[in-house]
């Protein structure tokens, strides 16, 4: 957002796994938390297929206008679930 970068530092949780993989932030820049996680679940439409749900919890170190923030998660969500998209069909 704003054309900025950050800098953060993550650790991850697999103990989930294969379901789940969780991480949060141990330190950051712009952010003082960015905590998520990635979950799975078989698809109930289509067995063969999995429904993934990404949740996400961000607090900024610096206080933004809430329109910026609502463009900043819409970027993220949308890179976020691209990035993996692509990781997985690489697979």
């Amino acid at each position: 957002a704003m054309g900025r970068r950050t800098r953060y530092e993550l650790t991850y949780d697999y103990t989930e796994a294969p379901v789940a993989f969780s991480w949060r932030q141990l330190e950051g820049d712009l952010t003082s938390r960015l905590d998520g996680a990635y979950r799975f679940e078989v698809s109930s439409q289509a067995p063969d297929a999995t429904d993934v749900t990404y949740e996400l919890d961000v607090d900024l170190a610096v206080p933004l206008p809430g329109f910026v923030k609502r463009r900043a998660e819409t970027k993220i969500v949308k890179a976020a679930l691209k990035q993996f998209r692509a990781r997985v069909e690489s697979l």
